[in-house]
């Protein structure tokens, strides 16, 4: 009787066990679908972003002497930011482009100068890469 108690006993041990594995996995996979999500949403809002900011500048609707701060919440994030010292003129550079077509997207880059207001603004037509 001793015996088939212990092993009862034993038995729970082990399969709570198996059970709080199971479970923290089932909880990873959770938390990566939620992420997935996550990093949908932010594609997503990346690319209208994109599109909005180009259409725009074909489009002549983006004007001079807005602060980037007004166009990063108009627009979102940039990919991709630098500093320029080059010119005295201009300061800021932040570049615009499809979230996930690296290749085969037109390229935005919008200059800044030392008060973070547009002073100017680049668009670039993705290359042919049917010739190569």
């Amino acid at each position: 009787m001793l015996r088939k108690l212990i092993f009862l006993i034993g038995l729970c041990f082990i399969l709570s066990g198996c059970c709080s594995i199971l479970n923290n996995r089932v909880c990873l996979l959770k938390r990566f679908s939620a992420n997935r999500s996550g990093i949908e949403s932010l594609l997503n809002r990346q690319e209208d972003g994109f599109y909005r900011l180009r259409d725009d500048i074909k489009n002549n609707k983006l004007k001079t002497g807005l602060s980037k701060n007004k166009i990063i919440s108009e627009y979102y994030s940039p990919v991709f930011s630098y500093l320029r010292d080059k010119d005295k003129n201009i300061t800021k550079v932040l570049v615009y482009r499809h979230p996930t077509e690296y290749f085969s997207s037109e390229l935005i880059y919008l200059f800044f100068d030392r008060r973070n207001r547009l002073t100017a603004w680049q668009l670039f037509e993705p290359p042919d890469l049917s010739v190569l």
